[in-house]
């Protein structure tokens, strides 16, 4: 997903810097800017829903939703 200044938003299912999930990290939410640089938004752990799975949606405001490997609903 695109916001209007042209940064790119996505989620990975592994990585992060949790170290549970099996030592590999539970998966982020990150942002990447018009110059290839990355924020992470938020690093999953094993308490908050491990693995987004891909799809995420920002309302106005400017919250992310989603929905982890799991079927467990985020919002951020």
């Amino acid at each position: 997903m695109r916001d209007t200044a042209g940064s790119l938003f996505g989620t990975t299912s592994e990585g992060g810097t949790s170290r549970s999930c099996g030592g590999i990290g539970c998966g982020v939410v990150f942002k990447l800017d018009t110059s290839c640089h990355e924020t992470i938004i938020h690093s999953f752990n094993a308490k908050d829903g491990t693995g987004p799975n891909g799809i995420i949606v920002r309302d106005a405001a400017g919250n992310f939703y989603g929905a982890n490997k799991r079927g467990r609903f985020f919002r951020l």
